[in-house]
């Protein structure tokens, strides 16, 4: 069990501090936390994906000042090749409910599937999973795709989905 307070600043979009604790029990890490984030800022902007995503400042960041807590949870099984995780945030405006479970080097096929949903006047969905994996053909190509599930709260879903080719 450790107790933090962490601050950060964008150059240009603004700062975040949070406090909070964070820890182990068993086979889960836990993390619970109070934020203060700035319009323009973004938490965790800064991690091991954030080369590869892409992220617009204009759209994406926060648009006022907010502050709320977070609580997340995971767990890595199988020598870490199994990963999952859950969090729960509640800001000013926001109350969303995200989770993960993603494998890696369990037969040919590597992904992850996301789930989130947003608690907010507005959001007339009972959230949305998204699925991305890469399948190694053990050929000169490899398989690449993701498929999304959008439910609505009428039991109707609505789906789409790419696939690609790696050569």
């Amino acid at each position: 069990f450790t107790l933090f307070s962490e601050y950060a600043e964008l150059e240009n979009h603004g700062s975040g501090f949070s406090t909070g604790f964070l820890g182990k029990a068993g086979i889960f890490d836990y993390r619970g936390e109070y934020r203060i984030l700035q319009a323009g800022f973004v938490p965790g902007y800064f991690n091991n994906t954030y080369e590869a995503t892409s992220f617009d400042f204009s759209t994406d960041a926060l648009t006022e000042d907010t502050s709320g807590f977070l609580f997340a949870a995971e767990t890595e099984q199988m020598n870490g090749n199994v990963l999952a995780g859950l969090q729960y945030e509640l800001y000013d405006d926001v109350n969303r409910l995200t989770a993960a479970v993603g494998w890696k080097n369990i037969s040919p096929v590597t992904g992850v599937i996301n789930y989130s949903k947003e608690f907010s006047a507005g959001d007339d969905t009972l959230g949305t999973a998204i699925m991305d994996f890469y399948y190694k053909t053990g050929k000169w190509y490899d398989i690449v795709g993701q498929y999304k599930w959008i439910f609505l709260a009428d039991g109707n879903t609505e789906e789409s989905y790419s696939v690609g080719v790696k050569i």
